[in-house]
């Protein structure tokens, strides 16, 4: 399979382009000083807010005036408190930032050369701004294409099922070097530990309670391999029909400078031709969308089909593989008879290396080999497919199990193992036990008590070659993407029927036989 068409959508540079330094006033009565790139001349042209981050507007000026040439009005801020801006940092994505957000939209659609219509893409927390401003609903915001973005900081980022997180608390500690120490009280890393819980802090910056409020086009995209994976399927399948998806073989990063099948400018430029300006406001049409709902890369990349446009995720031909955890070790159709398989606490497990490696290529780290870790888990394996099995979906689990120590942190695998037994990790999820009804208040967890457990991994696109095994291994940890924080003593998981189930949407590349589950359409 090919690469989508509209990332081979191109428009050479038509314009000349002035660079000016202004200052874009705010309600507040501060003002955000910004790099306005835009073509010479009357215009009028569309406006294009670019990168909303506190990390210096410095670092986007070549690409701005790619924009610029190419016939839009591009203003790249310094936020409150940041760079050149005066005032203090609010803290991380709060509500008075984005009501900036909201008024450098209106003053950059207000100006006498912008036709008025005003669009909005960044990375990670440029994404992250660009789907919170769309929920305020700017007047003349038409279009936004947020990248690896969560939809929800509390699950995605602080506080991952419940768990203290590790790793992803660590961009907290930079804002002080980020905003030369202009920090107001607020959203930073010393609240974290006192809103263990969902509650109001989160809700207002989680993405995922503000669907409703987004009414306009949405081009999503996001990596297999990002952090922010989960958050950017849940963006789009919460804004439905508004929105569309693209999920490449990337992990945290500019995604048009990716090491492999990197996300073309000019595919954001189709998307931002066709809404904000219309057909016949420059030579060439008026832009190009995706094909298809979602544009999707399978994974592994080694021997991989490629890009996949699917209608749907999970797309509308896939059934749901459905797989019970058994004796001996087994995963399979058949539940089998009663059992149990217990392991020992170890909150230091985790990858060999860490999974997000700061500024590493997808060439030597997301696929290394965890068989070492792996094999130290509990699990569960299918037998030896004899043809190949697509996973695109939401891995969900239901996982019945007792605890020695009352509280525990649940930590589930799916691995994807070759004949010569490497292992590539497919999916993870976390679940702190005492958080089973919900983020937003605990539950006692006895000892010995044995309870069901929810789930829910992270999502995949990902071909399981025949003669492959799926296995689905049990922990207690995951260093460095979870603080080494669960009690000691022992998780004894149940199996057999009506005990522990993986469900999985699938799709059966080569024909059913070999399956190592029952497939039925999605949602039955």
């Amino acid at each position: 399979m090919g690469r989508p068409g509209f990332f081979d959508y191109q428009r050479g540079a038509t314009h000349e382009v002035a660079v000016a330094v202004v200052e874009v006033p705010l309600r507040n009565g501060l003002y955000l000083v910004a790099d306005l790139t835009r073509p010479v001349g009357d215009g009028p042209f569309p406006g294009l807010v670019a990168h909303y981050t506190p990390y210096g507007r410095e670092r986007r000026r070549e690409e701005a005036a790619w924009w610029a040439g190419r016939g839009y009005a591009v203003l790249v801020c310094d936020l409150r408190g940041s760079g050149d801006s005066p005032g203090m940092f609010p803290g991380c994505l709060s509500a008075g930032e984005t009501e900036d957000n909201y008024d450098a939209v209106e003053w950059l659609a207000g100006q006498p050369w912008c036709t008025g219509r005003v669009g909005q893409h960044g990375q990670s927390y440029g994404g992250m701004a660009a789907l919170r401003v769309a929920a305020l609903r700017p007047p003349h915001l038409a279009a936004i294409a947020p990248q690896e973005a969560y939809s929800s900081y509390y699950r995605q980022t602080a506080w991952p099922g419940g768990v203290a997180a590790g790793s992803g608390r660590n961009w907290a500690d930079l804002v002080p070097q980020i905003t030369g120490g202009r920090v107001s009280a607020g959203f930073q890393r010393e609240l974290w530990a006192v809103h263990p819980l969902l509650d109001e802090l989160w809700r207002q910056v989680d993405i995922d309670t503000k669907y409703g409020d987004i009414d306009l086009p949405v081009l999503c995209c996001g990596g297999w391999f990002d952090n922010f994976r989960e958050g950017m399927v849940e963006n789009h399948l919460g804004l439905g029909e508004r929105s569309r998806l693209v999920m490449g073989p990337w992990d945290h990063g500019a995604l048009d400078q990716m090491a492999d099948e990197p996300l073309p400018l000019g595919a954001l430029l189709a998307f931002f031709d066709h809404h904000l300006a219309g057909d016949g406001w420059h030579e060439g049409g008026g832009g190009a969308l995706p094909a298809t709902a979602v544009a999707s890369y399978e994974l592994p990349r080694a021997g991989s089909a490629g890009w996949a446009e699917l209608d749907a995720f999970p797309p509308s031909t896939a059934g749901e593989l459905v797989l019970h955890a058994g004796a001996a070790g087994r995963l399979g159709a058949e539940a089998g008879p009663a059992a149990t398989a217990s392991f020992t606490v170890d909150p230091h497990d985790g990858p060999a290396t860490l999974r997000f490696p700061p500024g590493a290529g997808l060439a030597d780290e997301p696929a290394a080999d965890r068989s070492g870790p792996d094999g130290a888990r509990v699990g569960f394996a299918t037998e030896v497919l004899e043809a190949d099995l697509v996973l695109c979906g939401i891995p969900r689990l239901r996982l019945l199990a007792e605890t020695s120590a009352g509280d525990a942190v649940l930590v589930a695998r799916l691995m994807d193992y070759a004949p010569d037994g490497t292992a590539l990790e497919v999916s993870v999820g976390y679940l702190l036990a005492s958080h089973r009804d919900g983020h937003d208040h605990v539950v006692e967890v006895l000892p010995g008590e044995v309870a069901a457990y929810e789930l829910t991994l992270h999502p995949v696109h990902w071909r399981l070659r025949a003669g492959h095994r799926l296995r689905l291994s049990l922990s207690s940890g995951d260093v460095p993407a979870l603080e080494p924080v669960a009690p000691a003593g022992t998780v004894t998981v149940r199996c057999g029927e009506g005990a522990t189930v993986l469900r999985v949407p699938a799709l059966h590349a080569a024909g059913p036989a070999g399956s190592p589950g029952q497939s039925r359409p999605a949602g039955r």
